[in-house]
């Protein structure tokens, strides 16, 4: 999978965004979406656009239900990607590396073909 960016030099290295698989296989399968951006190019949209880049991909992968995400504790840039991404916040959970985080999740939409 490759994300383009709108408005930027493609030499550039913006940051890091990967899709994890979690779960079971089949249709229960829950992915995890990370990603970070060098400090040079946060609050210009790019984790935006990274966020929802994974998230499209994973649900068009028709295999995913679940699409999951942490932050930390406390409303930043990050949750507000998460949020713009229709990401609901679920709950708090200890993370073994940033200690207690925010838990996000968004349900793949319901098929409407009969």
């Amino acid at each position: 999978m490759e994300i383009r960016f709108r408005d930027c030099p493609q030499d550039r290295q913006l940051g890091n965004w990967t899709l994890r698989i979690r779960g079971s296989t089949g249709f229960r399968r829950l992915v995890e979406i990370v990603y970070s951006i060098a400090p040079n190019y946060q609050g210009k949209g790019y984790a935006t656009e990274a966020a929802t880049a994974l998230v499209d991909y994973a649900v068009n992968s028709n295999q995913v239900k679940t699409i999951r995400a942490h932050t930390f504790a406390e409303f930043n840039p990050s949750t507000r990607v998460l949020e713009k991404c229709a990401f609901k916040k679920i709950g708090q959970v200890l993370h073994s590396e940033n200690n207690l985080v925010w838990r996000w999740e968004k349900s793949r939409p319901r098929s409407t073909s009969n």
